[in-house]
């Protein structure tokens, strides 16, 4: 049974071969085992076989999948790597082999685009701007325009004037032909496009340009003072309260004002006393535009006083007279438990500021910009005796003095331009090295402001050198030494914006304790800008804070007898965006961990989560302030922290976010209403109106004196907004309205009108008794005397002296309501007499009455030693005091003059 069994099943087995052969050798390979497998496996690409990848961008690789006709789905494997932050081809290779051992390969392609930089135009003046390639996005006002542009990129940049406007030049560009500019775009760049007005300077129907001989009348001028001294006899014609007078100092350098006269007092043959207030280039100009370039001359530089160590050098300022070089010898730093420490080389400064202003009649101040190129180059280093027992750390910055750079005259507007080089010093020393540093740096730093689009801080550079410190594998030591200017004006007389920039290099050898490693290391070099000052010279519409610019760059890094470092740190964490202004946001971040340390954060920005990003910052710091944004746009951001090994933390997926504020707007607040005015005294009163609101916020408000039609002050926004309108003539009405400011300059317009009657004299709160010593009171003075904080008080008065001569006198001097301490200078002008004569006192009027005190001859004319008593004036006190002083002789006439008449005498001596 078992063998017919058998022998079926292998009889059935050859009837099937035979059946299939069909006469051929049925592919049995000689041994009848099956086909081998030829046929590799087909991989089919995930997604683009071709992809473009933005710079700095992550890569996440798809994939790809396999299929075998024997085996069905097979691995694959993957090989290749792309570097987001390096432009080029990369090629990714997908390998696939079946059970067979046949290997199929595909390949994708990623191209790691070129990386962008920005290019920022400040653009003064109405002309329209264009690009050789790509497009411009500007600001409401036009004043600030960007372009992302790629790495390596030669760009065009034409400015194309308006109607009744003229091109007049580029700043900070490679090339320059007529109206375009040409720049290489190898890093973040500003270029500078300025226009001008092609219609003549106007001003303002009330202004008065002094004149030379006027100018050079003024006796005694104090810049901080409001009152005015002319010679006796000088020309004032022409002149009158409301009157703004501007001098130009042309003939006495010290002399450079705006100021709105309130009062003149006059006597025949005396010196003449003018009451004023300061005024703003905008009450100065209608229209026009203006641009101050002061140049320095040969003549300008003069040895400043510096300090031990430190010389100018005179004979290299003047073959170069716009670069001031400075020769640093031995200057000590530090100085302590037999270790000196001392800086040496040399640092050369070149600054040449510009400022441009523009006025319109419809606008009052429309923009200004105020900006200074600088070339700063420094050689410098440490020199370091004795031994370090303990680590050294210290933090210094040296003044190298004060040069005046020069002084321009625009329009009849003087501004005058210093300069203060500037060294710093900031090291933790372990050991007796000795640090160098061999850097330059080109630079621009600015801010501008528009009325419609507001303040803009920019800033560019490009800085080359570096920085040095000899292999020390011993110890953890840090250094950077650099040097650069404050650049500061004076406008009319007035302190205005100052720039300051500076250059360092430095580097950082940190001890890390660990078996492998000893030392990692990095080398820096960096610019920092800053920005500030009184702009509000230009106009009260014009009131901005700046925030500091800096930059820094990674030189070298790395690592001493240390194992390779492969490990990239961890992602900062925490990133958050904040908005600080229409123009600027703030970034923050946790600090990264790494096993061997950071060394920097790189920055990227980008217009929007999913758009191109930008490299904006490299920085050790925690945080970074993005400035000269666009308004009411959102950017995105993402921070790459970066070891001294170059090792970078990876690209996030996602990026945070965050809006500037909307533009400038163009809506003015409301009409500040319920003007009332209260707390009236012989020489002030108190005004008050309900807040305005805006669709912004109110920043301030203005105060009219109508009976001038001019602007008599500002008081900053409040719940309870009020003024007190000082100095006032007693016994005279006075009309007041108040217009309301919102934080874009717009401007409300006027309230209704209030108007008050001051006190008479006699009413006052105090009163001044004065008279020869020993003699009977001549003069009494009523006057007014604030009752909180610490003021500067100024008054006027006229009168006779015991003879019966006109005169007047003028109270300058500090009151402190706390203390009751009252001093002053008094300066007495006789009709007749060319010369003043000044007395200074000083008493204490916590009590009320401060009695006889003597005063002291500051300017000795003649006369009689003079004795003054100041008493509260509540009719008792002053009725005391005036009968504790000797009788006044029959004949003395103590009739009014006028609004300010008093009685005094000065006999000669």
């Amino acid at each position: 049974m078992f063998l017919l069994i058998t022998a079926s099943v292998l009889f059935g087995g050859l009837a099937l071969v035979a059946a299939c052969s069909k006469g051929g050798d049925g592919g049995n390979n000689g041994g009848g085992q099956p086909a081998a497998d030829t046929t590799p496996p087909v991989i089919t690409l995930n997604g683009d076989a071709a992809i473009d990848l933005v710079y700095a961008s992550t890569y996440t690789d798809e994939g790809a999948t396999a299929n075998d006709d024997t085996d069905g789905n097979v691995s694959v494997t993957v090989s290749g790597d792309v570097d987001p932050f390096t432009p080029g081809v990369y090629t990714i290779t997908y390998t696939a082999t079946d059970a067979a051992g046949n290997q199929a390969t595909a390949e994708r392609v990623v191209t790691v685009e070129n990386q962008l930089f920005r290019l920022d135009v400040s653009n003064f003046g109405d002309a329209s701007l264009s690009l050789s390639a790509g497009s411009l996005v500007c600001n409401t006002g036009g004043d600030l325009c960007t372009a992302a542009v790629e790495a390596g990129s030669d760009i065009t940049v034409t400015a194309s004037p308006d109607a009744g406007w003229t091109f007049d030049a580029w700043e900070s560009c490679d090339t320059v032909s007529s109206n375009q500019c040409t720049v290489t775009m190898d890093r973040d760049r500003v270029i500078y496009a300025t226009s001008s007005s092609d219609a003549a300077v106007t001003y303002q129907s009330d202004v008065v340009f002094l004149s030379d001989p006027q100018i050079d009348a003024i006796v005694n001028f104090d810049a901080d003072s409001d009152i005015l001294f002319f010679d006796a006899g000088t020309d004032i014609s022409g002149l009158s309260a409301g009157t703004v007078i501007v001098s130009a100092g042309t003939a006495n350098t010290d002399a450079q004002f705006a100021k709105r006269i309130i009062d003149i007092i006059a006597l025949p043959g005396s010196l003449i006393v003018m009451e004023t207030i300061n005024v703003s280039l905008d009450e100065v100009f209608a229209s026009g535009s203006l641009t101050f370039d002061v140049e320095v001359s040969p003549t300008s530089v003069n040895q400043p006083t510096l300090p031990s160590g430190m010389s100018l050098d005179k004979r290299r300022a003047s073959a170069s007279a716009e670069v001031v070089p400075l020769i640093v010898t031995g200057l000590t730093l530090f100085e302590q438990d037999g270790v000196t420490v001392s800086l040496n080389g040399n640092l050369d400064v070149d600054f040449d500021p510009d400022i441009d202003a523009h006025f319109s009649v419809t606008n009052g101040l429309e923009s200004v910009r105020f900006k200074a190129t600088s070339e700063i180059s420094a050689a410098l280093s440490l020199s370091v005796s004795g031994e370090i027992a303990t680590p050294l750390s210290f933090d210094r910055s040296f003044s190298l003095g004060t040069i005046s750079l020069g002084t321009a005259v625009v329009s009849g507007v003087p501004v005058v331009i210093t300069m203060e080089p500037i060294v710093t010093v900031n090291s933790a020393l372990e050991v007796s090295v000795e640090p160098s540093v061999s850097v330059s740096q080109l630079t621009t730093v600015g801010t501008q402001w528009h009325y419609l689009s507001g303040y803009t801080n920019l800033s560019a550079y490009a800085l080359t050198g570096g920085f040095d410190i000899p292999e020390v594998p011993t110890a953890s030591i840090s250094a950077d030494i650099g040097g650069g200017a404050r650049v500061s004006t004076r406008i009319l007389g007035v302190a205005g914006p100052f720039l300051q920039g500076s250059l360092y290099a430095g580097g950082e050898y940190t001890l890390v304790p660990a078996e492998d490693c000893r030392l990692t290391f990095r080398t820096f070099r960096g610019a920092r800008a800053n920005v500030g000052g009184e702009f509000k010279v230009f106009s009260r519409r014009l009131a901005v804070e700046t925030s500091p610019w800096f930059v820094e760059e990674n030189l070298t890094s790395g690592t001493i007898e240390c194992a390779s470092d492969t490990v990239a740190p961890d992602a900062p964490a925490d990133l958050t965006v904040t908005t600080l202004s229409d123009a600027e946001l703030g970034l923050d971040w946790l600090e990264a961990s790494d096993n061997y340390g950071v060394a920097f954060y790189e920055v990227w920005q980008s217009a929007g989560p999913t758009a191109r990003a930008q490299r904006v910052a490299t920085t050790s710091a925690l945080s970074y302030i993005a400035a000269g944004l666009i308004p009411d746009t959102e950017y995105c951001y993402y921070v790459i922290a970066v070891d001294a090994a170059g090792n970078r933390s990876g690209v996030p997926a996602e990026r945070v976010c965050g809006m500037t504020d909307p533009a400038a707007d163009s809506e003015a607040p409301t009409v500040p209403s319920d003007l009332i005015i209260s707390d009236v005294t012989a020489s002030s009163m108190m005004l008050s109106w309900a807040p305005s609101t805006d669709n912004d916020a109110v920043v301030r408000y203005i105060v009219f004196d109508e009976g001038l039609n001019a602007a008599y002050g500002e008081a900053a926004a409040s719940a309870t907004p009020a003024f007190t309108a000082r100095p006032l003539n007693p016994e005279t009405e006075y009309c007041y309205s108040v217009a309301a400011v919102d934080a874009s300059g717009n401007r409300s317009a006027r309230s209704t009108i209030a108007c008050a009657t001051t006190e008479p004299l006699a009413n006052a709160g105090w009163q001044a008794l004065m008279s020869c010593v020993g003699r009977p009171v001549q003069v009494e003075q009523n006057f007014d005397l604030p009752t909180a904080g610490v003021n500067v008080v100024e008054f006027a008065g006229s009168g006779f002296d015991y003879p019966g001569t006109p005169l007047t006198y003028v109270f300058q001097g500090v009151y402190d309501a706390g203390s009751g301490d009252f001093g002053a200078d008094i300066t007495w002008a006789f009709q007749g007499q060319s010369q003043e004569r000044v007395d200074r006192f000083s008493v204490n009027l916590a009590t009320g009455d401060s009695g006889t005190v003597p005063a002291s001859f500051v300017v000795d004319n003649g006369g009689c030693d003079l004795a003054i008593r100041i008493v509260a004036n509540n009719g008792a006190a002053a009725a005391a005091a005036a009968a504790a002083q000797p009788s006044r002789p029959a004949g003395v006439s103590m009739t009014k003059m006028g609004e300010r008449q008093a009685a005094f005498g000065s006999p000669a001596r």
